[in-house]
């Protein structure tokens, strides 16, 4: 077997499944949710990180959600980072502020 045979074969264990993903598509569209009336009906929420990418794995794996205001919204970043951390807390989301990003824990 070569390395490359090896990788692949060790790879295809840690897919996942519908199973494994299913929840983690309904934990975005409650995020989403969630704050969409703060950032309002233009913000665009995309799946980022290894969930775009489709290379997660069960291992170890967590879910990115990019939010994308428009060009034009006047707010600043501070008042778009904070404001989307309140909106989520009013919610009773758990929220942990990192320096570019949000973090929910999720079981």
């Amino acid at each position: 077997m070569t390395g490359h045979e090896y990788l692949t074969s060790v790879l295809r264990t840690q897919t996942l499944g519908e199973t494994e993903l299913a929840p983690l598509r309904s934990a975005r569209d409650h995020i989403e949710g969630t704050l969409r009336p703060f950032y309002g009906p233009y913000a665009r929420f995309y799946y980022g990180g290894s969930f775009a990418k489709k290379t997660m794995v069960r291992a170890g794996y967590d879910l990115d959600i990019i939010v994308y205001v428009p060009h034009d919204d006047r707010r600043t970043l501070s008042e778009l980072f904070w404001g989307g951390l309140r909106t989520l807390e009013n919610s009773r989301m758990v929220v942990t502020p990192r320096t570019v990003a949000l973090r929910l824990p999720y079981d």
